[in-house]
């Protein structure tokens, strides 16, 4: 705010107006670099986020946008202005007209949202394609089948008949402890058992 009192006092001996500003002299100017991309008037892209336009803005320009916010301060400032809009800097003015939109913040995750949704859709239904061959070929692979079977009864054996043992089943990330579960002479693991037994014991799979 003292910025725009000292600049009307600049500009009476300058015969200049100097602008009223709120914003330090970097964010002003990032703001602009992002703007200049869009060139549209202020008012138009205050109408296009008003009404959720996805054909008058790209997601690059409205992710932007959710980064460049004003913080509580910088609105306050904005909003308690009565000046003409004219004497304001760019991205002064460009907030001014921003800060009309109701619920901005969520107003402009959600026109993200929207914009965002077919192609993140796309990506999941890859993914989930993925993941259905993958469950596929380890249904077919009866010896992978196997090999878990050996595992989840050296894990009962090993667990007894406490709380762990007797299970049904175990989550794939217990594999990795194969590895790291050593035997009473610690010259071995629990992954160089299984390994051995089934070299000499089921050398087919």
């Amino acid at each position: 705010g003292d910025g725009g009192a000292g600049g009307a006092d600049d500009g009476a001996r300058t015969g200049k107006k100097k602008l009223v500003t709120f914003l330090g002299a970097s964010r002003s100017q990032t703001i602009g670099v992002v703007l200049s991309h869009v060139k549209m008037p202020h008012e138009e892209i205050r109408r296009a986020v008003f009404g959720l336009d996805t054909k008058k803005l790209q997601p690059t320009f409205v992710s932007q946008l959710l980064g460049l916010l004003p913080s509580d301060q910088e609105a306050a400032q904005i909003q308690g202005y009565t000046g003409p809009k004219e004497d304001l800097g760019n991205a002064e003015q460009f907030y001014f007209e921003l800060l009309h939109v109701p619920r901005l913040k969520t107003r402009l995750q959600c026109f993200y949202f929207m914009m965002e949704f077919n192609a993140r859709l796309t990506n999941l239904n890859e993914n989930v394609e993925v993941f259905d061959y993958a469950c596929e070929d380890v249904r077919r692979c009866t010896k992978l089948i196997r090999v878990i079977e050996l595992v989840l009864a050296l894990g009962n054996y090993l667990n007894g008949t406490g709380p762990k043992g007797g299970a049904y089943g175990f989550k794939l990330e217990a594999l990795t402890k194969l590895s790291d579960t050593k035997t009473a002479d610690n010259k071995s693991t629990l992954l160089h058992f299984l390994v051995d037994y089934v070299e000499k014991s089921q050398p087919a799979l």
